[in-house]
């Protein structure tokens, strides 16, 4: 930083000198400098760059320039920084008016200002104003989602969500401190949340790579031409309104253009359709599928935020939808850290020993399972964080019964999986047949490396799936053993959808090539 100020220094002593200190190209360089005073923690000496900045900008362009409503914007967050929040609403309430006059619909710069005011609005315990605000940043990240996430290349993507994503962490803060006040917070944050988990892990990449090795020249001609426009879209939502005129840009005909080509590949392609339809499903969709007896958890890991900086802390956040229920209910484990140390470590021993499992009902279920409606039968469950280290099914419930001996437990990716698996569920319980694969007892000798030794054979594997083959059998169920020799991994890569996949082995990692 220290090297930064002195580069900063110099350039604004050199400009200043050769295009005078009325300059807009001299403002842009004061501005620049304040941010690096605020990252710094420097904050009286950021306010004067930003002043100066401001009337350089008056002077020149007036107050109706987006140029101008960014500086006062960020003089603004300085306001903000140092604990004024009177004067900073007030340049932001100026700088989100100037905007939504002279930037484009979907401009970046009026997410983050409306964001700002919802963390101002938040400052002085004005929830209801803060939401509407944030509502309004959010949307316009989901609408920056939408557009134009999928036709990024992969590193743009991690950019782009390592920007954004904080601020949904940041919003589920909040919902956590005002959820019991405005109880439709838990919907928004569900709905926000089934958006946004894994993004990075969506299948916008298949769907380019299955288009691509289509073969269909027409569709890959289609699709490339989809992915141009929404890259050249995001470009233009970065404009204001006048450079749009004065380059002769119609936006809202381009963004048409690319929703008729989209429209397109909806009808041409299955897997376009497929991830597309994916894009809006929201809460009321889900719970739209739910039976009577069913329930659709979510759990959020988030870390916490003191005075809008972000901390070592963490806590965790249920929601639980049912079809019954107007709202979600949402629950608020404040003790993260402890989840994410001693009570873990003491479930790893309770689980190597079998003793003690009592304790863990409250460490991390008791909440949830007090929102739990009596008729429910079916869990669907999506977790996060500490929760991919517990098998739910083997909490103890207060009446002395395990999660597993009440409820049946769908583990999911995300709860908006539901409206697949339910079809699944439906096409297995209609087909005459359910179908089982089950893999065990195999010949390890068969591809063994050399350097990993003898590994013992598994016999008690063979009876394990020998007596899941007799269940099944009772059942009507149709079956699929892989033992011995067929049990390989060949023959596992041509296994299609099961509705059970049964494997029983022993499991080793082998270092190759560093990879």
């Amino acid at each position: 930083y220290k090297d930064a100020e002195s580069i900063y220094k110099e350039v604004i002593e050199s400009r200043g000198q050769r295009l005078g200190k009325k300059h807009p190209d001299y403002a842009t360089l004061l501005r620049s400098l304040a941010a690096l005073y605020m990252k710094m923690g420097k904050y009286s000496e950021a306010e004067p760059l930003l002043s100066q900045a401001q009337k350089i900008y008056k002077d020149k362009f007036g107050t109706q320039n987006p140029i101008y409503a960014k500086t006062i914007y960020e003089k603004g967050v300085y306001y903000q920084a140092i604990g004024k929040f009177s004067e900073a609403k007030d340049l932001l309430t100026q700088a989100i008016e100037i905007q939504q006059k002279t930037l484009a619909k979907h401009h970046p710069d009026i997410a983050n200002t409306f964001e700002h005011l919802a963390i101002n609005y938040w400052a002085e315990n004005n929830a209801k104003e803060a939401l509407s605000y944030y509502k309004n940043a959010l949307d316009e990240y989901i609408f920056q989602i939408n557009t134009y996430f999928e036709a990024m290349s992969e590193g743009e993507k991690t950019k782009f969500w390592n920007e954004i994503q904080p601020k949904f962490i940041l919003f589920y803060n909040f919902a956590a401190q005002y959820h019991s006040q405005i109880p439709e917070l838990a919907n928004i944050v569900y709905n926000y949340y089934i958006q946004t988990k894994a993004l990075l892990l969506s299948s916008s990449r298949k769907v380019k790579e299955r288009i691509l090795e289509s073969n269909n020249a027409q569709l890959i001609a289609k699709f490339n031409k989809w992915q141009d426009l929404k890259n050249y879209s995001a470009k233009l939502f970065a404009l204001s309104n006048d450079e749009l005129a004065e380059r002769k840009i119609n936006l809202d005909s381009i963004i048409d253009v690319t929703e008729n080509i989209e429209k397109e590949l909806t009808m041409a392609s299955n897997v376009f359709r497929s991830a597309s339809d994916k894009k809006n499903i929201s809460a009321s969709d889900i719970k739209g599928r739910l039976d009577n007896d069913d329930i659709a958890i979510e759990i959020i890991r988030a870390s916490r935020y003191k005075n809008f900086t972000k901390t070592d802390s963490v806590f965790y956040i249920g929601l639980l939808l049912s079809k019954n229920k107007k709202n979600i209910n949402m629950v608020v484990f404040n003790n993260g850290n402890l989840m994410e140390s001693d009570y873990i470590k003491l479930y790893h021993k309770a689980i190597m020993n079998g003793k003690g499992m009592g304790k863990f009902y409250s460490y991390f279920w008791k909440k949830i399972n007090k929102k739990i409606p009596a008729y429910t039968k079916n869990i669907y469950i999506s977790i996060d964080g500490i929760y991919n280290q517990i098998n739910i099914n083997t909490i103890l419930l207060p009446d002395n019964q395990y999660v597993i001996d009440k409820y049946h437990v769908y583990n999911l990716t995300n709860t908006k999986d539901i409206l697949t698996l339910k079809k699944q569920l439906n096409n297995h319980i209609n087909m005459q047949h359910k179908t089982a694969v089950l893999v065990g007892f195999p010949d390890y000798l068969l591809d063994l490396p050399k350097d990993i030794g003898i590994i013992p054979p598994l016999p008690g594997t063979k009876q394990e799936i020998d007596n899941i083959e007799k269940l099944l059998l009772a059942k009507h169920w149709k079956i699929k053993m892989l033992m011995g020799k067929n049990a390989n991994e060949t023959n596992i890569k041509k296994i299609k959808n099961p509705f059970v996949l049964h494997i029983a082995t022993h499991g080793y990692f082998l270092e190759k090539n560093n990879e």
